[in-house]
């Protein structure tokens, strides 16, 4: 049971670290050197995409986070 939970919190942690350096690669960043990643400003910026999506797939997908999260 440890294993595999050292193993998920392994896999979270990979996967939160490419996001947030996607986000400082695409300049949602609080900065220069070594700067934050701007969270707020990329969710402002993706609100209304989410909030009333267009695209199939990412609509289903909306849908899904919503009713499991």
């Amino acid at each position: 049971m440890e294993r595999e939970l050292n193993e998920l919190a392994m896999e979270m942690f990979k996967t939160f670290a490419r996001f947030e350096y996607a986000l400082k690669a695409t300049g949602f960043h609080k900065g220069d050197g070594a700067a934050e990643a701007d969270w707020r400003n990329f969710a402002e910026s993706v609100a209304a995409l989410l909030e009333d999506p267009q695209e199939e797939r990412l609509k289903e997908a909306v849908t899904y986070i919503l009713e499991h999260p």
